[in-house]
């Protein structure tokens, strides 16, 4: 739970484009991905970011740690219709991308990802240290 104090126990998002402005500017590969929406919830032990990412089969989907920073990328692939025609596309096809910055109190062991119905969760777990210790209390 967020204890007010949470300078060294954060997970952000990373703005890619940002980071592609100050290299340089963005590049065509940066503006071709999808950017999914996210939902980041944080519990005792861990964040869990959730992703909307519809249309990508398991081996469509790469989690990657550098350094401090999460990457999920997926690939939304052109779905087949077999005897029946696309009508309206409510989802976008093609390449996904989305980063996360860890911050200090964020264990990079133990992260875990999921996927299902085209929504993908990963999990964050929080350092053993920073979490809040319920300590007992003795009666004498």
């Amino acid at each position: 739970m967020n204890t007010g104090n949470t300078n060294d126990v954060t997970l952000c998002t990373t703005n890619d484009a940002d980071t592609q402005v100050r290299a340089g500017g963005p590049t065509a590969e940066t503006r071709a991905h999808f950017r999914p929406r996210a939902d980041i919830v944080e519990t005792e032990a861990a964040y869990h970011v959730t992703l909307d990412v519809p249309g990508v089969g398991e081996g469509d989907v790469d989690v990657t740690l550098d350094g401090d920073v999460l990457t999920v990328e997926a690939d939304a692939r052109e779905p087949q219709f077999e005897g029946r025609v696309l009508a309206r596309r409510g989802y976008r096809v093609g390449p996904y991308r989305r980063s996360f910055r860890l911050g200090e109190g964020l264990s990079r062991d133990g992260i875990d990802a999921s996927l299902a119905h085209g929504v993908l969760t990963v999990t964050v777990p929080k350092m053993p240290e920073k979490r809040p210790q319920k300590i007992a209390v003795r009666t004498s």
